[in-house]
């Protein structure tokens, strides 16, 4: 189960999407689903699995207690990649989205609420791995490109 993490703005639904162009299963949440039940979520993976899915994206785990209760229902299977991305970049991208563009002031808003309310920081510190999202999209496809034989491998060995 291959789990994208960061904050608003660092590139998980569009890391997630190009994934999924590349004939991942995916998984997207929102905010306020993630909220509402985690058990959803533990539903839908297994839903996968059950199909015979065997490498899973989630697209936007963020709190810690629903990246806590993902680790616990599948051990040794999931591997978090956190996108880390400079506040000016998350803040421009926010801002340029076509639903719901935000102003910076906005987006600083959502940092804190995303940090100190919600506690986004324990998945990201957490991560098996650190992808860097500052670059122009074409870069962080390439990227993803190149890790994506080594997230295949995951699927038989077990994580953590």
């Amino acid at each position: 189960i291959l789990v994208f993490t960061g904050l608003a703005g660092s590139g998980k639904s569009t890391a997630v999407e190009y994934l999924a162009s590349q004939g991942l299963p995916k998984i997207a949440l929102d905010t306020t689903d993630q909220l509402r039940d985690v058990d959803s979520l533990l539903s839908q993976v297994h839903h996968l699995i059950e199909a015979g899915q065997h490498l899973i994206v989630i697209d936007g785990i963020s709190t810690w207690d629903h990246y806590r209760s993902l680790r616990r229902a599948f051990p040794d299977t999931v591997h978090v990649v956190a996108l880390l991305t400079t506040k000016h970049v998350r803040h421009h991208r926010l801002s340029a989205r076509v639903h719901n563009p935000m102003t910076n002031q906005d987006a600083y808003q959502l940092d804190l609420k995303e940090l100190e309310l919600m506690n986004y920081a324990g998945p990201i510190a957490d991560a098996d791995e650190f992808i860097l999202n500052d670059a122009p999209l074409n870069i962080l496809k390439l990227q993803l490109k190149q890790r994506l034989p080594f997230w295949r491998s995951l699927e038989s060995k077990p994580r953590r």
